[in-house]
C-alpha cells in the first residue's frame, strides 16, 4: 500500500456502518422507563408488522429504491412465536416486536435521548434529525455507530445506570506514587466524569438480567460469547444488507463491543451478529473472564420488570376522577355499563379505588347506562267467539281394491310415474 492510497482509520471510534439490533436495547429502556413492563405481550403474526405511525419502506419493496413510502413494514429474519414479551424479543431479537414497541412509545425521541444518556455520543451530530423526521428505524440500528461509544452505551448498563465516559486513564501519579499535582495543589487528573443514574438503576438492572438470556440461555443470538461459569449479558446486531455485523457483551466489570465491517466502503460482511463478532468477542475475553471469579449482576427490579404501579386515587365524579388519574400517571378510559342506577350516574373506576394499576394500564371510568329494559311478551291472539269454526275436509273412501291401487298395485300421486314391475327371479344355478 502507497502512501498516497493509505488513510488513517481509527477503527474504535469512527462511526461509518450502523450496529443493527444492539439499537433495541435503547427502545426497551426507553419502555421500561416509562413504566411499561416487561412482561407487555405484542402480537405480530406471520413475521411482519407495518407501523401505525412511522413512514419508510413497505415490505416486499426495493428498501434502497426511490419507492412511494406508504408505513413502515418489517420483517423478521426466520420463524418467530406470533407473540411475545420484551424478554422474549430480546433474547431472539425480534424485528416486529420492537417496531410495535416504538408504536407503543408513540415517538423515537424517548429512545434516542436514552441511547444519548447511556453513552451513545456517535449519535450527537444527528439525533435531532432522527427526531424530526421520525425515523421508525432507529430500533433496528440503521445508524452509523462507534464501536467505542457502543461499548460504553452498554457498560452504563453493567454499571446500574452509571455513565462513564471511556478514558485510557486510571491516574496520574508522580514518581512516590501519590497523585500528581498542579502548582495549585489541585490534581493533575481529577478522575472520569460519571454520571450516576444517568438511566434509572432499576431499567439497568432489569435490562441486564434479560440480556443475559442472549448469551446464557438456548434461544439467545449470541450463545457463541458465553464462558462457562461466568455471567455475560450482551445483544447481537446486523445491519441492513450485511454491511456490518455487531456483538456487544459485558459482566457487571467489564463491557466489550465487535464490529465487523469495511469502513471505507459498503461491503457484505455475512452472517450475523451472533457469528463472527460474538466468537471474537469470546476468543478475547474469555481469558480475562476465567482468570477472575465471577461476579454476578444486580437482580432485576421488580417494580420495573411488572410495570410501575400506582393506586388508584379516589374520586366522585367522571370529571374529578379523569382529573385525579391524569395527575398519578395513568391512562384514563370511559366505559358505560347497565345498573339499576339512573343513565349517566357515575358508579366508580375499574381498577376500584385503592388497587394498584400499571402506570400504561388504561384505568376505566364507569358511568351507567341505566338498566337493562324489560322485555314484555306479546299478548297470545285469542280466537274471535262470533266466527264459525272451519269444517275439517272429510276422508275420502278408499277406492276399489283396498288401499292399493286397482289389481293390488300400489297407489301413485297424481303426475307420477308408475313403478316398474318387479324383476322375474333368476334362473336356478346349473347342476
Amino acid at each position: 500500500m502507497t502512501a498516497r492510497s493509505a488513510s488513517p482509520v481509527i477503527l474504535n471510534a469512527r462511526a461509518s456502518q450502523g450496529a443493527g439490533s444492539t439499537y433495541k436495547v435503547f427502545t426497551a429502556a426507553a419502555a421500561l422507563a416509562e413504566g411499561i413492563p416487561a412482561t407487555t405481550t405484542i402480537s405480530t403474526p406471520g413475521d411482519r408488522y407495518t407501523s401505525r405511525i412511522f413512514r419508510g419502506p413497505s415490505c416486499g419493496a426495493d428498501r434502497n429504491g426511490t419507492n412511494a413510502r406508504g408505513m413502515y413494514c418489517v420483517q423478521n429474519v426466520g420463524n418467530y412465536p406470533d407473540t411475545l414479551d420484551m424478554r422474549g424479543a430480546l433474547v431472539r431479537s425480534s424485528n416486529t416486536y420492537f417496531l410495535a414497541l416504538l408504536d407503543q412509545l408513540g415517538s423515537v425521541e424517548q429512545p434516542v435521548r436514552m441511547a444519548q444518556a447511556m453513552g451513545l455520543r456517535s449519535l450527537d451530530p444527528v439525533a435531532d434529525q432522527i427526531i424530526a423526521e421520525r425515523r421508525g428505524s432507529f430500533t433496528l440500528g440503521s445508524e452509523a455507530t462507534s464501536p467505542l461509544d457502543l461499548a460504553s452505551a452498554y457498560g452504563t448498563m453493567a454499571a446500574n445506570g452509571t455513565a462513564c465516559p471511556p478514558t485510557p486513564i486510571d491516574g496520574v501519579l508522580d514518581r512516590f506514587g501519590e497523585p500528581l499535582e498542579k502548582d495549585d495543589g489541585t490534581p493533575v487528573w481529577a478522575g472520569n466524569a460519571c454520571t450516576p443514574e444517568a438511566i434509572p438503576p432499576g431499567v439497568a438492572t432489569t435490562l441486564n438480567d434479560i440480556l443475559k438470556g442472549d448469551v446464557m440461555s438456548p434461544e439467545g443470538t449470541g450463545t457463541r460469547a458465553a464462558v462457562p461459569g461466568v455471567d455475560i449479558a450482551g445483544k447481537t446486531g446486523t445491519s441492513q444488507n450485511n454491511f456490518s455485523v455487531a456483538f456487544v457483551g459485558y459482566t457487571p466489570q467489564y463491557a466489550a463491543s465487535v464490529m465487523v465491517l469495511n469502513p471505507k466502503e459498503n461491503q457484505d460482511v455475512g452472517g450475523f451478529g451472533g457469528n463472527k463478532p460474538a466468537t471474537i468477542w469470546h476468543d478475547a475475553m474469555a481469558p480475562i473472564l476465567s482468570a477472575q471469579p465471577n461476579v454476578p449482576f444486580a437482580p432485576p427490579d421488580p417494580q420495573v420488570l411488572n410495570g410501575r404501579s400506582v393506586p388508584v386515587p379516589s374520586c366522585s365524579s367522571p370529571a374529578e376522577c379523569e382529573q385525579a388519574l391524569t395527575a398519578a400517571g395513568l391512562q384514563v378510559t370511559s366505559r358505560t355499563v347497565e345498573s339499576d342506577s339512573p343513565r349517566g350516574t357515575f358508579l366508580g373506576t375499574s381498577p376500584a379505588v385503592g388497587q394498584q394499576a400499571y402506570v400504561r394500564e388504561p384505568v376505566a371510568i364507569l358511568v351507567s347506562a341505566g338498566p337493562r329494559p324489560v322485555e314484555t311478551p306479546s299478548p297470545t291472539q285469542q280466537p274471535d267467539p262470533t266466527q264459525q269454526p272451519q269444517q275439517q275436509p272429510q276422508p275420502q273412501p278408499p277406492a276399489p281394491g283396498g288401499p292399493q291401487g286397482p289389481g293390488g298395485g300400489p297407489r301413485t300421486q297424481p303426475g307420477e310415474p308408475a313403478p316398474e314391475p318387479p324383476p322375474a327371479p333368476e334362473p336356478p344355478p346349473a347342476p
